[in-house]
Parts: C-alpha cells; structure tokens; sequence
C-alpha cells in the first residue's frame, strides 16, 4: 500500500491493467444517464442544447459574430469540443478523490484512476463529435464536405493524448491540496476565454498586444482552430500547428504520467 514502483514497473502494472481501466470508464460513461428517460440519447442532445444557448446569447444577444465567416459553426466546434477539455480537467481533479474507497482498499497504480477518467470522457464525447458534425453540416450545408474532414479522427486522437496529459497533472493536484477542485472551475473559466472558444483572439491582441504569441501558444486554441480549419474552411490544418500540438501533447503526457508517479505514496493517505 505505501510503496513506490520504479517508473518501468509501474507502466506495466498500468498495461496489465487496461481492462480494468477501459470498463470503469465505459461503465460511467455509459451509465451517467441511467434512470431518465431518454437515457443516453442526452449524449447527443446536450451538446446541442448547449451550443444553441451559447449562439443565442453570444451570435444573437451579443452579436460577437462580426468579421467571423459562418459564426454558427465556429461556435459550435468551439463551444462542444472545448467541453471536451474542461470536462477531463474538472474531473480529473477529482478522480483520486473520488475513487479513495478503491485506492485505500487494493494496491494498484493510482494513475489508472486519471486515466480511466480521460478515456470516460473520450467516450462521452464521440456523441458530442456527431452532433458538432450535424450542427456543422445543417448550418454550412452539404457542400462544407471536403477532403479535410478525414483529419477529423486524427484530431480527436490528438485532442485525447492531449487531455490525458492535462488529466494527470491535475489528478496529483486535487488529490493532495482539495481546494484545487473549486479553483479548478476559474482555470477553466479563464481558458475558455483565451482559446479562441466564442470570439477570435484578435480582440484580445488589439487590446494586449503582447499576448498574442501566448495566446497563439496555447495548445487548447491550436486544436479548435484546427477543427475549425478542418471542418468550416475546406483548409487542412497548418503543419506547424500539428508539431506545436504534438509537442505540447508529447510533454503533457510524459512529464504527468511522472509527476503523478513521483506523489504515487501520498494518495489515499488517511487524513
């Protein structure tokens, strides 16, 4: 119980348990729904819902849609796949915790708790890939298709590996300092806003323009411009996009996999 493995070891104690990873995260994303009554039919249809109030408030009310061709879809691949995200770093914070009756009652890598929770909400976000595709061809009509979109699944490859990396960082932090759970949600806040989500960031440049390099550094607006180049603009996405991407979720996932390691004794201690 309040032993370390060296890395090596715990990467194929990790291995040796895929299976137990891949059904608890089937298993809860699957069942998220259970009891009401459209069940898993809401992995459609609140992606939807929730692009529709965004276009509301943000195309309609606000009218953020100046200077962006087919704003519709930039919203919508914008708002459904930055959820993607948000939802791996909120409950990645929490996995540890939330699993401590299993990390206190049998000795096993802690890192298959992020890990499950990253691949449960891959799960729960294909249905929210299909609705993207749907908004996406009922706003810009049949002939957006083009040969990009056979990007698509490599991007949400890319997208998953990604947020992986994010979800083991995040683990170490909420398992041992709680009240990383509640700041989380501000983080998120703040992301939401510098990545290109809902408006480009041009508007932020105008008024910090020493932020622009930042803000195009930041590997969640990378991956949205991407879809959006991909799926919206018949463009497929700019090479150095894809070694800026694959670099920061090459570091993300080595350097979390290691970070979470390193705290492996500290979790599920009795407080």
């Amino acid at each position: 119980m309040g032993g370390r493995p060296p890395l090596r070891e715990y990467l194929r104690e990790l291995g040796e348990r895929r299976h137990f990873i891949t059904m608890q995260a089937w298993s809860s994303a699957t069942h998220q729904h259970r009891g009401m009554l459209l069940g898993n039919l809401w992995m459609i249809l609140q992606p939807i819902l929730d692009g529709l109030v965004f276009l509301l408030i943000f195309g309609v009310i606000l009218r953020a849609n100046r200077g962006i061709e087919n704003y519709t879809g930039y919203l919508v691949i914008g708002v459904l796949m930055f959820s993607f995200t948000s939802r791996c770093i909120t409950a990645g914070a929490s996995s540890v915790h939330d699993g401590k009756a299993l990390v206190q009652a049998f000795s096993f890598p802690r890192a298959a708790l992020p890990l499950a929770n990253a691949l449960r909400q891959t799960i729960s976000t294909i249905p929210v890939l299909v609705a993207v595709v749907l908004l996406v061809l009922v706003t810009a009509g049949p002939g957006v298709v083009s040969g990009s979109w056979v990007m698509l699944p490599l991007l949400f490859l890319m997208h998953t590996w990604l947020n992986t990396g994010l979800s083991l960082i995040v683990a170490r932090w909420g398992a041992l300092i709680p009240d990383v759970r509640q700041l989380l949600s501000y983080v998120v806040r703040f992301l939401m806003f510098t990545s290109a989500v809902m408006i480009p960031i041009d508007r932020f440049a105008e008024a910090l323009p020493w932020s622009r390099p930042i803000l195009e550094a930041n590997p969640i607006y990378i991956i949205l411009t991407m879809y959006r180049d991909a799926l919206l603009y018949s463009t497929m996405p700019d090479t150095m996009h894809w070694a800026t991407l694959t670099a920061w979720a090459l570091v993300l996932s080595v350097v979390g996999m290691v970070y979470f390691w390193a705290a492996e004794v500290k979790y599920g201690r009795r407080r």
